[in-house]
């Protein structure tokens, strides 16, 4: 659930690398996403991923390897709940078994 706190602060969460909870982690995330990426966050992330993009505007694009390293980042912080919406919008890449290596 969005806090209040998140909520008001897009900006600084995204900004400020010092903040790695869940939802500042996933802000960064989102900011940093190819509109593929965004929109695959959406389903399961709507609120969060229109949030930054209004606060934000545009995100710089990362692909690849580094947006795959940020993914597994974001799943480390994630619970229950927050990790199984990210495995439904990535179904792709192997969360799991990277993460418990």
């Amino acid at each position: 659930m969005l806090s209040d706190y998140d909520r008001n602060h897009v900006r600084e969460l995204v900004e400020n690398p010092s903040k790695d909870w869940f939802r500042a982690v996933l802000f960064k995330f989102i900011n940093e996403s190819d509109d593929l990426t965004r929109n695959q966050l959406r389903d399961e992330f709507s609120e969060e991923v229109n949030l930054v993009e209004t606060e934000m505007g545009l995100p710089i694009t990362a692909g690849g390897e580094q947006r795959t390293d940020r993914l597994l980042f974001l799943f480390r912080k994630s619970d229950m709940i927050n990790r199984a919406k990210l495995l439904a919008c990535f179904p792709f890449i192997d969360l799991e078994s990277k993460v418990w290596r």
